[in-house]
């Protein structure tokens, strides 16, 4: 009989969180049986074709001290039904004191794993640390995320407690046609992003004001959607540049639209680790990144890419513009982000290393 992960992800939207998951879960239900209890949401019919057992969630904790207790019986009800070997909880860092609560309760004892994916301020990596503490292991998505969580442990546990393990994508597990540096046509950048504020897609926009009077024909894609669209197409015109901005929304699937872009931006103000830059690195495209969170991890400056500081649009633009001049520059970054994408950030690694630590816990579990 395998042993049995029980997941936990506390929404199913478009985002990094949830397709990191969709891509982590088929390798392991190669070895383990999955269970995944997750809200409806666009990514749930992929979810559902990927795992057999896909559960609706048993809701977080609430100010009312009614539904937090129905949300505990939820939980206590699918954790007595399922006996997991292994729990792990993926962003939610309530479910990990429930879980961990309930567990008590029921006299469940198996290890728990906890990937918090993407608290950035200060305070939320305090709090993020509270309830890790009631984990077995912690999973950071990049080194700058396992530097600022495994400084609050006790330094003779901070490596066993807190690992690395990237996000990965299953574009580096397939064969590809490189399509990066095209050097004839309109010149394409562009970026695939939630429209948050945290993004700095006004300054992405600024980045291609300050360029278009040396490159009038080229033009920016941004996928996605978010709360700041309509502001975005305000600065847009506001600037002049609304006829080579193309806003496209929300995609479930969005790599058609990058594949057609001769660089990729990210113009984020503080990222963990983003998929939207591995999945560009995957396609063979040369990166543009601000230097913040995990995004140095993945983007190697002057090799896979070049990186500029956050909130900064004339770097942005400057380190556009070397790229947009130099067709060689582009072949070259963009064929060595491809290789490191296979090398480093594949789904296949990703998993992997996940069955990996699974295996630790668990043989040290049944050893106890």
């Amino acid at each position: 009989m395998r042993e049995r992960i029980l997941y936990f992800c506390p929404y199913m939207q478009l985002g990094g969180t949830e397709r990191h998951l969709c891509n982590l879960l088929p390798g392991i239900a190669r070895e383990f049986e999955v269970m995944v209890s997750a809200p409806d949401g666009p990514l749930t019919p992929l979810l559902s074709e990927r795992i057999d057992q896909l559960v609706p969630y048993p809701g977080p904790m609430r100010v009312s001290l009614s539904e937090t207790r129905r949300s505990m019986q939820s939980l206590q009800g699918l954790i007595e039904r399922f006996r997991p070997n292994l729990i792990h909880v993926h962003a939610s860092r309530e479910m990990v004191w429930m879980a961990r609560k309930v567990m008590r309760k029921t006299g469940l004892q198996c290890p728990m794993v906890f990937t918090p994916h993407a608290y950035t301020g200060s305070f939320d990596f305090f709090l993020t640390w509270l309830y890790a503490r009631l984990a077995d292991r912690v999973i950071a998505v990049s080194n700058a995320e396992r530097a600022r969580l495994a400084r609050f442990f006790p330094a003779p546990l901070r490596d066993q407690r807190v690992v690395w393990i990237p996000n990965g994508t299953p574009l580096a597990d397939e064969e590809l046609p490189n399509a990066a540096g095209r050097s004839s046509g309109r010149l394409t950048i562009g970026t695939s992003s939630r429209l948050s504020k945290e993004k700095g897609i006004v300054h992405l926009l600024m980045a291609l004001a300050d360029l278009s009077p040396d490159f009038p024909d080229c033009r920016l894609v941004i996928v996605g959607d978010g709360k700041l669209r309509e502001s975005l197409e305000r600065s847009a015109a506001s600037l002049g540049i609304s006829d080579r901005v193309r806003f496209t929304g929300a995609l479930e699937n969005p790599i058609p639209e990058v594949a057609e872009f001769d660089i990729y931006v990210s113009s984020s103000l503080n990222e963990n680790f983003s998929v939207s830059i591995v999945e560009a690195m995957a396609l063979g495209k040369p990166v543009v990144a601000t230097k913040v969170g995990g995004t140095p991890d993945a983007v190697i400056h002057g090799e896979t890419g070049l990186l500029c500081e956050p909130a900064d649009p004339q770097g942005l633009a400057a380190c556009i513009r070397e790229l947009l001049v130099s067709p060689d520059m582009r072949m070259r970054m963009g064929e060595s982000a491809r290789r490191r994408a296979v090398d480093m950030f594949s789904v296949s690694r990703m998993a992997e290393r996940t069955m990996g630590l699974y295996r630790e816990l668990l043989s040290a579990d049944q050893g106890a």
